[in-house]
């Protein structure tokens, strides 16, 4: 089951991202002030990002977050998989499956996809980077 993010999952959420964070898919380490921050504004309905808690027979067994942004090369708004944790004991279970259809049914624009397949559009794999100008990364 996914479901927003609400005030009592706050303890959960900081120590599953502190999780993820100490993982071996991740090159560098996060302030854990910036899980609390992230979550804070969540709450706040912040409009450039969303948090799923992933739930299993009602236990927290993952997140996911979500941020959203505008995009000239797609020419409307993009959701961005910011990330997606799903608990070592819950893996192998199709958790993540589900949370990435979940993610694809939410909010894909399915018109806009047809649109542009129609006129000959093919989707495009490239190679993205990126620069701290905090020093974090």
């Amino acid at each position: 089951m996914h479901r927003k993010f609400t005030e009592k999952d706050r303890a959960q959420y900081v120590a599953m991202s502190r999780e993820f964070y100490q993982g071996d898919g991740v090159s560098h380490a996060v302030p854990e002030e910036n899980f609390n921050k992230t979550f804070t504004l969540i709450l706040q309905k912040n409009p450039y990002l969303e948090g799923w808690m992933i739930e299993s027979q009602g236990r927290a067994a993952g997140y996911i977050l979500l941020s959203f942004t505008y995009g000239n090369e797609a020419g409307g708004m993009i959701v961005l998989l910011e990330e997606l944790y799903i608990r070592p004991e819950y893996q192998g279970q199709g958790l993540g499956t589900q949370a990435l259809t979940f993610v694809k049914e939410q909010y894909r624009n399915r018109g806009a996809i047809r649109l542009y397949r129609r006129h000959g559009y093919e989707s495009i794999v490239y190679r993205e980077m990126s620069l701290s100008l905090t020093g974090r990364m």
